[in-house]
């Protein structure tokens, strides 16, 4: 049997895996992981769920531990989206308590106190978007810290490359070539796509980079169903004052969430995600809704609970 890749991390991530309860790498983590440590830039393509942000992280955990002394940034993180922006800073929470490296994330509604903040003492590791990257390369005092930024890693890069985002994020890795006192390690981590090389010529440039592409088997199951209305539909529709067809669709809505332990259920627009939720909610399902016109700490609220298994469902906008 050949050894883990994990045997050859540093000891202290080694201990942080034990108490994960990780024993084994997974497939995407098998093969990226010795390419990240031998400094090359890589693309990592790979199914959700299958450890790709890890495959990233734990290399560059293990680089910046054993000969990452300068002070100020030395890892970025990139996401397209705030929300996951606030998923991963928490994942890294135990990374960050465990191994001794300051994590703090910089976005749009990050606080002018935050801010402040961070200027004065930057973190370790900064969790942000591409628009807040270009946004703090003109500060003098931010500028001053991304100097000692090694390594990039950028999550959902195949979001990212097909949007203008993409060009805005293209100029601010380069600006950041500029600013860093050494070219930084480029990671760029992707769902299955069909156009990886030219992903991989959107993440380095000028400069090369290592396709890795791993497939996971993952099984999904696909059903249409349209329910007609039976007796229970009627008194149903009766008790709701709606059609015994849409109280045929909300009972059969009801026996999915209750089936399952999490469920997302996908609408069309804000109004219809409200209406669909005040259904549900009379029907005594603990569900809440999501959608871009609440307010933010109240969406937060919604997706921590959700993730913590409090909610059974979210009614949500695509």
């Amino acid at each position: 049997m050949h050894p883990s890749v994990f045997e050859g991390l540093h000891p202290r991530i080694r201990e942080g895996l034990e108490k994960l309860g990780i024993v084994e790498p997974t497939p995407p983590q098998e093969r990226v992981i010795p390419d990240v440590l031998d400094g090359d830039n890589v693309l990592l393509v790979s199914p959700t769920a299958s450890g790709k942000t890890e495959a990233a992280l734990l290399p560059v955990f293990d680089m910046y531990l054993r000969g990452h002394k300068e002070k100020g940034i030395g890892i970025i993180y990139i996401t397209p989206l705030r929300a996951l922006n606030r998923d991963i800073e928490k994942r890294m929470m135990f990374w960050a308590d465990h191994l001794g490296i300051t994590v703090e994330v910089r976005h749009g509604d990050t606080s002018q106190k935050q801010r402040g903040r961070q200027t004065r003492k930057p973190p370790q590791m900064l969790i942000t978007t591409p628009e807040t990257l270009q946004a703090i390369l003109p500060s003098k005092g931010m500028r001053k810290h991304l100097s000692s930024v090694r390594w990039v890693i950028i999550d959902e890069i195949h979001d990212l490359a097909a949007s203008k985002r993409g060009a805005q994020l293209t100029v601010g890795l380069e600006r950041l070539d500029k600013a860093a006192k050494k070219t930084p390690q480029r990671i760029g981590l992707s769902a299955t796509i069909g156009n990886p090389v030219t992903v991989a010529e959107f993440l380095g440039g000028v400069q090369p980079v290592n396709i890795v592409e791993v497939e996971v088997d993952k099984t999904y199951e696909y059903k249409v169903q349209f329910p007609q209305p039976t007796d229970t539909d009627f008194d149903l529709a009766d008790e709701l004052s709606t059609s015994p067809k849409a109280a045929s669709r909300l009972n059969r809505i009801r026996s999915l969430v209750n089936e399952h332990n999490s469920t997302l259920i996908f609408v069309q627009g804000r109004g219809q995600a409200e209406a669909l939720g005040f259904r549900l909610k009379q029907m005594g399902l603990g569900i809440e809704v999501h959608h871009g016109s609440l307010s933010r700490e109240q969406r937060h609220i919604t997706e921590d609970m959700f993730k913590a298994g409090e909610l059974k469902g979210i009614v949500c906008t695509s």
